[in-house]
């Protein structure tokens, strides 16, 4: 349980460092594609990609979690959520062909 209570404490500068992680984060992974000189390099980048999607997936369960009336910054919460669900809906797009069979159903969190 104290775990869950530290996770739920989440402050502005949380979300302001997700948002820019995972805008960061998925162009990085797109200059590795375009960069790749070989299978192995295009398979580091698919690890990538599947992490990627593990971790904005997360962000955004916990997110979503304080976008409820029992927080003080509903609308700013709500706000992050629709940041990362583009950016997890672009992401999707963008690296579709990488993403594993058994992540090819990104769930709609």
């Amino acid at each position: 349980m104290k775990i869950l209570e530290n996770k739920l404490k989440i402050e502005d500068d949380y979300i302001i460092d997700a948002i820019d992680t995972f805008q960061k984060g998925k162009l990085h992974i797109r200059e590795q594609i375009i960069h790749s000189n070989s299978a192995v390099d295009l398979y580091y980048a698919k690890l990538q990609i599947d992490e990627f999607f593990k971790q904005i997936n997360d962000s955004i369960k916990l997110i979503k979690i304080t976008c409820s009336d029992l927080f003080e910054k509903k609308e700013m919460n709500m706000a992050a959520l629709e940041i990362l669900i583009n950016i997890r809906e672009e992401a999707k797009n963008e690296f579709s062909i990488f993403i594993s069979d058994n992540n090819k159903r990104i769930k709609s969190v």
